[in-house]
């Protein structure tokens, strides 16, 4: 198995790149100090991880199927028949 390469930036590219970092302020860069103390998912979002503890990650959806059954009456039937004929004919 081969590893691909990282495309080498250039200076302008990591520029560019360093000032959209800066101008987002809900997502800054890392500093040394934050990567050397990173906090717990359940201290930083407790509602989301309380959230993903009461439901499990790979627990079942809650919807529940609905299947519906055709009446068959002879009088829907022939009705459904006239007007499917009446589609056959509207045909180019």
């Amino acid at each position: 198995m081969t590893t691909a390469k990282s495309p080498t930036l250039s200076d302008a590219e990591e520029a560019e790149i360093k000032a959209g970092i800066a101008r987002d302020p809900e997502n800054p860069e890392w500093t040394d100090a934050e990567f050397a103390s990173p906090r717990p998912f359940a201290e930083v979002f407790p509602k989301l991880a309380e959230a993903i503890r009461e439901r499990g990650l790979r627990k079942p959806p809650t919807k529940k199927t609905v299947s519906l059954r055709w009446i068959r009456m002879s009088s829907t039937r022939s009705k459904l028949r006239a007007w499917a004929g009446s589609r056959e004919s509207t045909k180019p």
